[in-house]
């Protein structure tokens, strides 16, 4: 009898045990699956634009930030200039048409709640055209039409143009210049739209300008990737007729004339060429050959004896920390 009397004991604390815990469930539970507002604590929301700068004339699509955002049971709005977008009603991004420099397209998106406060974001596209400009300190002949191309640990110097609404070069900006990962010049400086740096030796170089207002807000920003040019060297034929070709010698040469007189024109070298900052080495048919005095580029070739061919080469080697080298050969038929 005792045994029976403990389990009915025991039995009923469990049931009265079973019948409060269902009574705490019936009461949270409507709590978590029923009609209540959703939490904003910790959701601001914000927009967000792909591309972040976005060009004139172009698109930018415009989304709510990430899926922080607590959208469940919320209409979502766009307007773009104060003028809903009806296509885009309930949408988490909205695809927005650019105009002009300087013009503005205000977005807005308001998120509303059956059982809560409405939440809007705001985000005003400006389209801001920023290029940069290299002019490399590298060798290239006068007559040369293309620009000087950046090669290894050559000096560059990168300008940056701003175009917007108020046109032309902003002193008043400031500038954060980066290769790579790396921070130039320690930090963002104001009106440094001019940077002069050195380009690396053994891989490209992505050169990115940030232009910031006096406000703190980015205006624009720019990446370009630099790859260093590989050096040449070519011949070019001096006629005391027509004066130096502007058209390379094509290999193999017929030397025609009696005599004449070949440059050798490298190109991108990172120094200019002259006695002091360069070596010429000239051969032919790997016999040394004194160039012409007072243009350590240029050799005189006389025709002698019976008809043949002969080979020139040329070597140039700079005198810097990491000297530069380039070679080529010439075939001449006489």
């Amino acid at each position: 009898m005792s045994m029976l009397h403990i389990d009915s004991y025991r039995l009923r604390r469990i049931t009265s045990f079973l019948i409060i815990l269902s009574s705490i469930f019936s009461t949270l539970l409507p709590l978590y699956a029923f009609g209540q507002a959703p939490s904003f604590i910790g959701s601001d929301i914000y927009l967000e634009s792909k591309p972040r700068y976005p060009e004139p004339q172009s698109t930018a699509t415009v989304s709510l930030n990430d899926y922080s955002v607590n959208t469940f049971g919320a209409s979502i709005n766009w307007f773009v200039n104060g003028v809903e977008q009806l296509a885009a009603r309930n949408s988490r991004s909205i695809t927005v048409p650019t105009h002009e420099i300087g013009s503005e397209e205000i977005v807005k998106v308001i998120l509303s709640y059956e059982n809560g406060p409405s939440q809007s974001a705001t985000l005003t596209l400006t389209p801001v055209v920023i290029d940069i400009i290299l002019e490399a300190d590298t060798y290239v002949p006068s007559f040369y039409k293309g620009r000087a191309l950046p090669s290894k640990e050559s000096s560059v110097r990168a300008i940056a143009l701003v175009h917007d609404a108020r046109g032309g070069i902003k002193n008043d900006y400031i500038y954060k210049w980066s290769a790579g990962s790396t921070v130039l010049l320690g930090g963002p400086v104001r009106g440094k739209y001019v940077l002069e740096y050195v380009m690396p030796r053994y891989s490209d170089n992505e050169l990115t300008v940030e232009v910031i207002n006096s406000e703190g807000t980015t205006v624009g920003k720019k990446t370009i990737l630099i790859s260093p040019a590989e050096t040449q060297l070519h011949f070019y034929e001096y006629s005391s007729l027509r004066g130096l070709s502007e058209r390379a010698a094509t290999n193999p040469f017929s030397l025609i004339s009696e005599e004449t007189t070949l440059y050798g024109e490298p190109y991108f070298m990172n120094t200019h060429i002259n006695t002091a900052e360069a070596d010429f080495s000239w051969t032919l048919d790997n016999n040394a050959v004194t160039p012409n005095q007072g243009t350590p580029n240029a050799i005189t070739l006389k025709r002698t004896g019976a008809a043949g061919t002969s080979e020139v080469s040329l070597r140039v080697v700079t005198k810097n920390r990491i000297p530069q080298y380039v070679m080529q050969k010439l075939q001449l038929i006489f």
